[in-house]
């Protein structure tokens, strides 16, 4: 058997002294690697060991014979669908060994590779030329191993359904914003994929929630994602009014005043650079100025990412991003600032974190336990006024859609507010 070793295994570093975050290093006293990390280092956490993956689909049959490209193809495929079954990603991983019958076909090889991996933090690995693998028409053999964040084991307080009648409907309810002014709560409704997102309200009728409307700042497109200042004289949210479109790529944030008398005025699209070409979504004022919202523009530490913005007393708008303890190479989408500023709850394709302001800025992100994490459809979080309680939707399958929840994570509260003596 003859081997051709392309990387070093990672090195057994104390996590503790590279902080809570998955660290690459490629140690200048090693030849600069190809694709691939010299070190890993993983912080705590749950660490995944998957089997050899090989080219047989999920009925058993053989994928690409004597189609290297086709069979590693299918190899990453397989590794996907394992990883996503331990609820994880290709982000997690940490580790790769290869074993190849011909190690001429590692171009192929990296090609499909690098459509899985975070080629700017990709994991360490090592390759091998063997003879011959379980069964001669294999051509590859790969196995990882991944690391994700630990978690809480338990989500302190309650998690609770919250379903007001005239509200909740067999289509998608989600991203509620309650009326600090009135008996009233806007949120989003889509259709049943989650697609098609509208604004509505509803106002407490004395004894139930009226027949959801239409708010009538509306614009034509997609809208979503309101939410009120404290003194509810301003209304957040994001829309494709400006085009019209139904692509989620148009979204901007936009906002739109109320005078004393309760009347809506026209609503303001949000200059550059706060607005972007890419979407935004989610704007959430923090207690310390800082507009927080997620964002897929250039610049970021992975896809979508948060950024926050401030306005100076010149009027012009200041936007950084908010920072690799809240961000990723992957996707945060909404930033939940808690109404005194000490928490922050994050949405992003891993489902929900949280995190806490420290003196030196924000706490690296630990993820919520599965109280709260369920499927991973999780979105819209809403803190009540107190901080001790989170509103957000799930989809719950059939025969409903998203649903609202209620996480009361500091001791019970009646919250969110009640219409009529009986349910919510």
């Amino acid at each position: 058997m003859r081997s051709v070793a392309l990387a070093v295994v990672v090195l057994a570093l104390s996590p503790t002294a590279f902080g809570q975050r998955t660290t690459f290093i490629d140690p200048p006293g090693l030849a600069r690697p190809a694709g691939y990390s010299h070190v890993v280092v993983a912080p705590p956490g749950n660490t995944i060991y998957l089997s050899g993956q090989v080219a047989l689909d999920k009925d058993g049959r053989l994928v690409g014979k004597d189609d290297f490209a086709a069979q590693a193809a299918q190899v990453f495929a397989n590794i996907d669908t394992a990883l996503k079954a331990a609820h994880a990603s290709f982000r997690d991983v940490v580790k790769l060994t290869f074993y190849v019958k011909d190690a001429a076909e590692v171009p192929a090889l990296r090609i499909v590779r690098d459509r899985y991996v975070d080629t700017a933090h990709p994991p360490a690995s090592t390759l091998v030329e063997v003879r011959r693998l379980v069964r001669d028409e294999f051509l590859l053999e790969v196995d990882a191993v991944a690391v994700t964040p630990a978690a809480p084991a338990a989500v302190s307080g309650v998690v609770e359904p919250w379903r007001p009648t005239g509200i909740s409907s067999d289509l998608f309810e989600s991203h509620a914003a309650f009326d600090p002014d009135g008996a009233d709560v806007y949120f989003v409704r889509s259709d049943r994929s989650f697609a098609g997102w509208r604004l509505l309200t509803s106002h407490c009728e004395g004894t139930h929630w009226s027949t959801p409307r239409v708010p009538p700042f509306a614009g034509k497109g997609l809208e979503a994602d309101p939410w009120f200042t404290p003194d509810g004289a301003h209304l957040y949210y994001i829309s494709s009014r400006a085009t019209g479109g139904m692509d989620s790529k148009d979204l901007d944030i936009w906002r739109v005043d109320r005078d004393a008398s309760g009347h809506w005025a026209e609503p303001v699209r949000l200059p550059a650079p706060v607005n972007s070409d890419e979407a935004e979504w989610f704007p959430r004022l923090a207690a310390d100025g800082w507009l927080y919202f997620g964002s897929h523009r250039a610049g970021g530490l992975g896809k979508n990412d948060i950024w926050r913005a401030r306005q100076e007393a010149s009027g012009q708008w200041t936007v950084e991003n908010a920072g690799a303890a809240l961000n990723t190479a992957g996707n945060e989408y909404e930033a939940l600032p808690s109404p005194d500023g000490s928490v922050m709850v994050l949405a992003t394709d891993r489902g929900y974190f949280e995190s806490r302001r420290t003196g030196s800025g924000w706490s690296p992100r630990v993820r919520l336990g599965p109280d709260v994490n369920v499927n991973g459809s999780e979105i819209g979080a809403l803190f009540s006024p107190s901080g001790k309680s989170v509103l957000f939707s799930r989809d719950t399958g059939e025969p409903l859609s998203g649903e609202f929840f209620v996480w009361h994570r500091d001791g019970k509260e009646d919250w969110p507010p009640r219409c009529g003596s009986g349910a919510p």
